[in-house]
């Protein structure tokens, strides 16, 4: 049961909206309830909040079971869960010590092994840390923030027990679960749906991949009879199955720009799947922009503008 532990984290003085940003992290050991995950997580949460500036906070921190939709709970600052240790609202650097653009971050490698490793985003670190001359993140230009930064990382990776001297926690993160050359399969024959719209069917001996609807695959090694004319490559998922003639007839969503007449070699395909491993080592990796993520903190819905009332 893989738990993930996400941190809502918002700013204040950045404008007239109120702007958050979220960051996630696993859990990785096997607990009976979601309840059991709240200790280790309030612990990581404290030390993760204990790196953002003066004009940040902790929203809410939401712990949810990765393999039961809909299964989540949230944690509020300081609120005190069974009479455990409180959820830090904030990190306790002063208010001038700030982070004036929500989308700044510091780039962190997260890794397991060598080839195994993503990159995480980590919002709301101090502008002073983040700098551009030279080019940061500076993790000397604020006192102590170095050994916060240490204290965090070394309990992400098992260098630290828990609270009340207990086994070292076991947190990562989620990626793609590496798979090797024996996992893909060729592909007899390509055809066109025949409703609208006109999807790509792949035809694989029956029993050879085994996915079902919904699923993703990933397709490799096709060709085109014309050079330059776009080749379904990639990922996709799965719109429907069928069996006919000794194949399994896979029809993938939204493919339906491609024409099967036109592929010369087919190539092959193999499943997608994820894993969840655990952290090794994490290491800033610089500083950057995030694209997505930070948006306003009202309720999805929620207009900020007045609503007009018409007068007949």
């Amino acid at each position: 049961m893989a738990i993930r532990v996400t941190l809502v984290y918002s700013w204040s003085g950045v404008g007239q909206k109120l702007v958050a940003a979220s960051e996630t992290h696993w859990y990785l050991p096997g607990v009976a309830s979601l309840r059991d995950a709240i200790p280790p997580a309030i612990v990581m949460a404290n030390k993760r909040t204990a790196l953002v500036a003066g004009n940040v906070s902790l929203l809410v921190m939401r712990i949810s079971d990765d393999a039961v939709r809909g299964d989540s709970l949230p944690v509020l600052p300081d609120s005190q869960p069974h009479g455990m240790v409180s959820l830090n609202s904030e990190s306790g650097l002063a208010k001038t010590v700030s982070s004036d653009q929500p989308n700044s971050v510091m780039l962190v490698k997260a890794q397991n092994t060598a080839i195994t490793k993503k990159h995480i985003f980590f919002c709301g670190i101090p502008d002073v840390v983040i700098q551009t001359a030279p080019a940061g993140p500076n993790l000397d230009s604020i006192i102590n923030w170095r050994a916060h930064w240490s204290r965090f990382r070394n309990h992400m990776i098992g260098q630290q027990q828990d609270v009340g001297g207990g086994l070292a926690p076991i947190w990562g993160f989620r990626a793609r679960a590496l798979a090797d050359a024996t996992a893909r399969r060729p592909i007899v024959n390509w055809t066109q749906s025949a409703g609208a719209p006109t999807n790509l069917i792949m035809h694989i001996p029956t029993g050879q991949l085994v996915r079902n609807v919904g699923d993703v695959v990933q397709i490799r090694g096709v060709t085109m009879l014309v050079p330059g004319t776009p080749r379904p490559l990639g990922q996709w998922r799965i719109q429907s199955k069928t069996v006919s003639g000794g194949n399994d007839l896979f029809e993938l969503r939204s493919s339906s720009a491609y024409d099967a007449a036109a592929i010369d070699q087919p190539g092959t395909a193999e499943p997608v799947s994820y894993a969840y491993f655990a952290y090794t080592d994490l290491q800033p990796a610089g500083q950057t922009t995030r694209k997505r993520g930070v948006a306003s903190a009202a309720a999805r819905g929620k207009s900020s503008r007045r609503s007009r009332r018409l007068v007949s």
